[in-house]
């Protein structure tokens, strides 16, 4: 099976009127724009690829529930990375990340976060406040979230 192109993915799901867009493995050195202007974008794969940064219209991506970017060389994320509102599942594993900004308390929704495999040295801000997206309380027994600086990072789950 052929693989389809980066425009061809995109374009499908334009076709579609939205869904899975997966960018996997391309040698991306950026996103593109024309990913900003596609509605119903639920599941986004940008993992694997050699990115640096993240455009700040990442977070306009309103539908989206998944966002992978496991795999690339980034060191900072924007702040509009705690706007898509419905995001359910953060995969940020291997991305040379240090700190994660105050906005990720904004992802009220989270029910996974993972940042495996980076060099977290500061802890969560203050501000960002995770609840257990099922049942809504600060901690119960699956929903934990530890901050201890190692080579694994921090991966949390809710129950």
């Amino acid at each position: 099976m052929v693989r389809a192109t980066t425009d061809q993915a995109i374009d499908a799901v334009r076709a579609a009127g939205g869904g899975d867009l997966d960018l996997a493995r391309r040698g991306l050195t950026t996103v593109q724009e024309s990913i900003r202007r596609l509605s119903g974008v639920t599941d986004l794969d940008l993992s694997g690829n050699r990115l640096t940064s993240l455009p700040n219209w990442i977070g306009s991506l309103a539908d989206l529930t998944r966002l992978d970017l496991s795999d690339n060389a980034l060191s900072v994320l924007p702040d509009a990375i705690g706007d898509p509102t419905n995001l359910r599942e953060l995969r940020l594993k291997n991305t040379r990340i240090s700190a994660l900004p105050a906005s990720i308390g904004k992802l009220t929704r989270i029910a996974t976060l993972d940042v495996d495999y980076n060099q977290l040295t500061k802890p969560l801000a203050p501000s960002a406040t995770f609840g257990c997206p099922v049942c809504g309380r600060p901690t119960c027994d699956s929903w934990q979230i530890g901050m201890g600086v190692s080579q694994e990072g921090l991966a949390v789950t809710a129950c």
